[in-house]
């Protein structure tokens, strides 16, 4: 066997090695110890191709080898200036593929790093009581976290006179807590406030955290919708008033757990990897190949939710109006508004049994400037200007003064 053949043969070797933890990632989520065998595979994989790749050429391996990781050194140093620097002059598509693999492959998920939340049988998880540093790209935070698992502080647990349910917009994702729009709320108006606002809850898990709360001096309860609230509502519909059995909500927090290791810290060649697995993602390859291996077979125990956001959401409410009959404002945060949604959350709004306020915040004008670059959620300027247009907003409809 000549050394071209085995030259090819390693650089093979790496091609596969790569290729399972791109098609069959699964694998390395089962256990804990199987997130460290996905990282040496990883490091093998690119080694042995750029080690292979050189020597095809006629050059040392080595070479190859180091001129790989100077190509990680620059990937690093560019994406942390793109998103430290906050350059908004990037290229509208640089940024969306910059987004999607900052999204896919970097963003640290609070509410799966264990040493800050911990598995709750109802809720999935909580966070710890303390302090926590949360960073990620474009920021670095810390959350302080009262006794029930929020980010507020204790006395806004006894009797708040206003109470915000969300999930990561309304827990104030990348800003300091001074800064989120629920404080700047608090502040503009003078009423106490709960910040029950929790990163990826839906409405359902708002709705079952309801129940462990102090209601009788709430007068205003603010409703903030996402676009992913979608699938948590159908399972509360489905299921009966809970999100899932124990077990398969132990399974998920353990697996998105293990996978948030893997986001959150550094391993050999993360930026090369997520470079070239982002470019599989966004010219569709991927999807394409998954949709070849599933075609032909029954996936068992799927189920298609639809777009029904609005059928899912009026059977959430009214479950919500069963625990509390005082004064409820809806309003979406997201990334993006798609009107059909709006449509929707409108028309849930405007049942006469439900009678809830519905605020569009799709109009209020929040611009590019006023989100993260790549990460998907507001800023500071965009917590400012969702806290007055929430002050207005009650002023002109005299909600808090109908609850007095």
């Amino acid at each position: 066997m000549s050394r071209g053949q085995i030259n090819l043969i390693w650089i093979a070797l790496g091609v596969l090695l790569l290729s399972v933890t791109l098609f069959r990632s699964e694998v390395f989520q089962s256990h804990d110890a199987l997130i460290h065998v996905f990282v040496i595979v990883v490091s093998l994989g690119f080694l042995l191709i750029a080690s292979g790749l050189s020597k095809l050429l006629g050059f040392r391996g080595v070479y190859g080898v180091v001129a790989l990781i100077l190509f990680e050194i620059g990937l690093a140093v560019f994406f942390q200036a793109i998103g430290t620097m906050q350059i908004r002059r990037t290229p509208p598509k640089l940024r969306q593929f910059l987004s999607l693999v900052y999204n896919r492959g970097f963003m640290n998920s609070v509410q799966f790093d264990k040493s800050a939340s911990y598995f709750d049988p109802r809720l999935q998880y909580l966070f710890k009581p303390g302090m926590h540093h949360f960073n990620n790209l474009e920021f670095s935070s810390i959350l302080n976290i009262n006794s029930a698992g929020f980010r507020d502080d204790e006395a806004s647990l006894d009797y708040p006179e206003v109470l915000f349910l969300g999930d990561s917009y309304t827990m104030g994702w990348g800003v300091d807590r001074e800064d989120s729009f629920v404080t700047l709320f608090e502040k503009g108006t003078n009423v106490s406030a709960l910040n029950a606002g929790i990163s990826s809850y839906g409405t359902a898990r708002e709705r079952i955290l309801m129940d462990r709360l102090k209601l009788d001096s709430c007068k205003v309860v603010f409703i903030q919708y996402c676009s992913n609230d979608l699938v948590e509502n159908y399972m509360f519909s489905r299921n009966g008033g809970q999100l899932a059995p124990e077990k398969d909500l132990k399974e998920g927090y353990e697996l998105y757990a293990r996978m948030n290791v893997l986001f959150k810290n550094y391993y050999p060649f993360k930026h090369v990897y997520w470079l070239f697995r982002g470019t599989m993602m966004s010219t569709g390859f991927a999807d394409w190949l998954n949709s070849m291996q599933k075609s032909g077979k029954a996936e068992a125990g799927e189920e298609s939710v639809g777009d029904d956001h609005g059928v899912y959401l009026d059977k959430v409410l009214r479950s919500v109006r069963e625990r509390y009959h005082g004064e409820i404002v809806l309003y979406d945060l997201d990334s993006a508004y798609p009107e059909d949604l709006t449509r929707q959350l409108e028309k849930v709004a405007a049942t006469p049994e439900l009678n809830i306020h519905w605020l569009d915040m799709s109009k209020i004008g929040l611009e590019p400037t006023d989100y993260f670059l790549l990460d998907p959620h507001i800023n500071v300027l965009g917590h400012r200007k969702v806290a007055e247009t929430l002050i207005s907003f009650i002023k002109e409809n005299g909600i808090l003064s109908h609850s007095n």
